[in-house]
């Protein structure tokens, strides 16, 4: 990989990238968190005496059966949901994860960071566009696939050819050859 205004801009946005990525796993990872600390009181919520006031033991009956029915969904629901934040959270702190190390071997010139920046970034990309066409268009998501691609494109344009020799050799120095006998 040759050091181009290119590399460096790859370089630059992967640091962007990999920061707001790792902070929005770690943010989504606590959110699940929340949401099962959350479903779980809501779960633990009781029938107090003052909110069936004026009730039928009927209607009472029929309160509390409904309450504990509202309380199941909710502690199931909660439990599905902070497992699907945290797998979300863990995927989006990957990405950020790799997107550094992308950045450290762009920065250091690294032959290797082509391929997993090239890797990573289609990743980014294949995302992005799956939310596009699952009804999820967004400013961001567009700007998203729009980075991922210009960072693909730059670090492959920036990638040593591996010293193979130019496609045409160069003409002597002393000008065009001696005619042959």
């Amino acid at each position: 990989m040759k050091k181009t205004g290119l590399s460096v801009a790859a370089g630059v946005i992967l640091i962007i990238l990999a920061v707001l990525h790792v902070l929005g796993g770690l943010a989504t990872l606590a959110c699940g968190g929340l949401v099962a600390g959350a479903s779980s009181v809501a779960g633990d919520v009781m029938m107090d005496e003052s909110m069936t006031e004026g009730m039928t033991e009927e209607q009472k009956a029929e309160f509390q059966k409904n309450l504990v029915a509202a309380k199941d969904a909710v502690e199931t629901g909660g439990g599905g949901l902070a497992a699907l934040a945290g797998v979300v959270g863990l995927v989006v702190l990957v990405i950020g994860v790799l997107e550094i190390v992308c950045a450290v071997g762009v920065f250091g010139l690294k032959a290797w960071a082509v391929s997993l920046t090239l890797g990573v970034m289609g990743v980014g990309v294949a995302f992005g566009l799956y939310s596009l066409v699952s009804g999820g268009f967004s400013v961001m998501t567009v700007i998203g696939i729009a980075l991922n691609a210009f960072v693909g494109y730059a670090v492959f344009a920036s990638k040593d050819d591996g010293g193979a020799a130019p496609a045409v050799p160069a003409a002597p120095a002393g000008g065009a050859p001696p005619p042959a006998d």
